[in-house]
């Protein structure tokens, strides 16, 4: 048999040394028996509320006043400046110049500045004519000839419905239609919207063209280049065609609609002549209801001539032409001063008053500075309608605290290559003495705009429902949602104009909600309700909807 286990003796385990070890055991063993106790405490007191939490938790911020920015975040390269020729980006007449040979200019000054009145008549004369188009589109819509006022005045309510046209900074408008007959309503704005993205396809498709031919006649010749741009206009090409098959889809089923409408009882022909539209092909003014032009409704009351599908793609197409040409008006009107983006002297002043200038000449003012940085950055062709000259900017460098301060002195007024929808932004540093790598990068904050002294609350504490915005108010306890509306969006801040008053108190996060496994993991809870985690690792949970009560 093995050998068993050898046995202890009692004087063995009172041995020197042992009875230390048994010590140091007890001792061990005492201590992690309190600190289970500690830990069974603590989470009794978060259960029962005994370290002072009862009922439900909030994190909640007071509806205050203060100014609030909304602010354009981007990545710039910062580089010693030390001399700047500065000319028109657009073409004009020169209406005044600020400077003259020798005199000293701080960063962001003025220059010079072409003579706004022409720019302005060009300005009103393009807003004449969009206004002229919506008016006509608008008509059309109702039933009437060009010319004649619509039924129940300019975006009233006539028989065939309520009109209403945006328009924010030169963006493409499309006219509403709300029928008393809501499916014909919704086939004619189909037939608008449609045409409308025709048209900006066509004209990224023109600018991807022109682009393509430009750098494929370079001299000496860029193969590489050339094949990448008309790779980009082949695309344009492409968005062009896609975009016209779904306007002859919506023209089609328009003019299907009205046909439908059109036809006496038990009468199934699509058109009032008796034909059917050929497939894929959009119906012209013959898909009018009848000779007289009007539309029975479904309750058999005849409404006012309903447009046909060309039509509508002619007035839609002439309101898109004509907020282009806004655009491009209030964009030269935009660029009518010219800043310096750098501190320094005047060497030169390479212009005179009364003197016809356009952009890609040598007509400049020249600045020698002694020092001096700017920063230069891209913004998307989606966000350089915000950036304006004259806007208050930042720039932190990489690795640095160090907020720099500047303006915006330039914005290109077209893309930095035929390749590219970015175009280029320069900030003017005030600090020339500042002491920077050249090429250092940095962050770059553009202020695009910013609110006078309101209410505001924290960002976080705003949700949006559909097209509205709600915050949720904390009542001592109880919470209720209210809808607001919102001005100026910042990173941090809101500014509201309306539903909340200074020292009410908003939820920011309801803290008795469990985190979601991850950052990118949302949950939900019975009411509907989604919550998502706050920054910063652990953060509280923040709930989109709100508590309610």
């Amino acid at each position: 048999m093995p050998p068993g286990p050898p046995e202890i003796s009692l004087d063995a385990l009172l041995a020197p040394g042992v009875g230390a070890r048994r010590a140091w055991w007890r001792r061990r063993s005492a201590l992690v028996a309190a600190a289970v106790v500690i830990v069974v405490v603590v989470i009794v007191a978060f259960a029962t509320g005994a370290l002072g939490s009862s009922g439900a938790s909030y994190r909640t911020a007071t509806v205050t006043r203060r100014a609030v920015d909304s602010v354009l975040t981007q990545v710039a390269t910062i580089e010693p400046v030390s001399q700047a020729s500065v000319g028109f980006p657009t073409s004009g007449m020169v209406g005044s110049i600020s400077v003259q040979v020798g005199d000293q200019v701080a960063a962001g000054a003025d220059l010079a500045q072409l003579d706004t009145e022409s720019l302005e008549a060009d300005l009103h004369s393009a807003q004449a004519e969009l206004a002229q188009a919506q008016l006509t589109l608008e008509n059309g819509l109702h039933g009437q000839k060009s010319g004649s006022s619509p039924t129940g005045g300019s975006g009233g309510t006539g028989d065939s419905g309520t009109f209403s046209s945006t328009s924010s900074d030169g963006a493409r408008i499309v006219l509403t239609a709300t029928s008393t007959d809501p499916e014909l309503a919704a086939a004619q704005q189909a037939v608008l919207q449609a045409q409308q993205h025709v048209d900006a396809a066509l004209a990224i498709a023109s600018t991807a063209y022109e682009n393509a031919v430009a750098v494929c006649s370079a001299d000496p010749p860029d193969t590489t280049a050339c094949e990448d741009a008309l790779d980009i206009a082949l695309d344009a090409q492409k968005d062009v065609q896609t975009a016209q098959h779904q306007l002859v889809d919506a023209s089609v089923a328009y003019g299907e609609l009205l046909g439908e409408r059109a036809a006496p009882d038990g009468d199934t022909s699509n058109r009032s002549d008796g034909s059917t539209p050929t497939e894929g092909s959009a119906p012209d003014s013959s898909a009018s209801p009848s000779s007289e032009g009007s539309s029975p409704s479904s309750d058999g009351s005849a409404t006012a001539q309903a447009p046909s599908a060309a039509d509508l793609v002619s007035y839609q197409k002439a309101v898109d032409a004509a907020t282009a040409q806004v655009a491009v008006a209030q964009q030269a009107l935009d660029q009518a001063t010219i800043t310096t983006p750098i501190a320094g002297t005047v060497v030169a002043v390479n212009m005179s008053i009364g003197e016809a200038v356009s952009d890609a000449t040598t007509q400049h003012i020249v600045v020698q500075g002694a020092g001096g940085l700017e920063a230069t950055t891209t913004v998307g062709v989606e966000e350089v309608a915000t950036v304006k000259v004259g806007q208050r900017a930042s720039v932190t460098p990489d690795g640095s605290s160090k907020r720099l301060d500047g303006t915006v002195s330039v914005v290109s007024a077209a893309p930095i290559s035929s390749d590219s929808t970015d175009y280029r932004v320069t900030i003017a540093l005030h600090d020339p003495e500042v002491s920077i790598n050249n090429g250092s990068t940095g962050t770059v904050n553009i202020v695009t705009e910013q609110s006078d002294t309101g209410l505001a609350v924290p960002t976080s504490a705003v949700s949006t429902i559909g097209t509205g915005h709600v915050v949720t108010l904390d009542d001592g306890g109880s919470t209720r949602q209210v809808a607001v509306q919102v001005g100026v969006v910042g990173e941090e801040w809101t500014s509201i104009t309306s539903g909340v008053t200074a020292g009410q108190e908003v939820v920011l996060a309801d803290l008795d909600q469990p985190l979601p496994g991850s950052a990118t993991e949302s949950s939900g809870n019975d009411d509907g309700d989604v919550m998502f985690p706050g920054g910063g690792g652990g953060g509280p949970t923040f709930r989109i909807g709100g508590p309610t009560n």
